[in-house]
């Protein structure tokens, strides 16, 4: 069964809902919320389950030269992504409402999978 997100806004506050349902059928139960909503339906995956033990914490951060509002961001990434990867894939868009024309990467750093972090010589987790 498909699954759509509904967010709500009601004046300074957003509640999601995820609603097991098309985005359509979603779509005929945001008609009676208050406040202002968006709907977003799952379109594919890609990926892959099998995780290789090694990747990085990324803090991120994107503002918008013209407005100066930011958003930030916490994500887990392969090991193999650099600083100027994550800018190349950031920059340019737009994510939560802002543009990403400046992105700084605040922290990046290797984590391990708990067997890894235990004892000596391990990461940083």
């Amino acid at each position: 069964m498909a699954t759509s997100i509904l967010v709500n806004k009601l004046g300074d506050r957003r509640f999601t809902h995820y609603l097991p349902s098309t985005a359509q059928n979603a779509q005929d139960f945001a008609a009676l919320l208050d406040g202002e909503w968006d709907i977003y339906e799952k379109v594919g995956s890609s990926g892959n389950d099998q995780v290789s033990g090694e990747y990085q914490h990324a803090t991120i951060m994107i503002q918008d030269n013209t407005t100066k509002k930011k958003a930030y961001f916490r994500v887990y990434i392969k090991n193999t992504v650099s600083e100027d990867d994550i800018t190349t894939a950031l920059k340019g868009k737009t994510y939560n409402g802002v543009k990403a024309d400046t992105v700084y990467v605040l922290n990046l750093s290797w984590v391990g999978t708990p067997s890894q972090n235990s004892g000596s010589g391990g990461g940083n987790g």
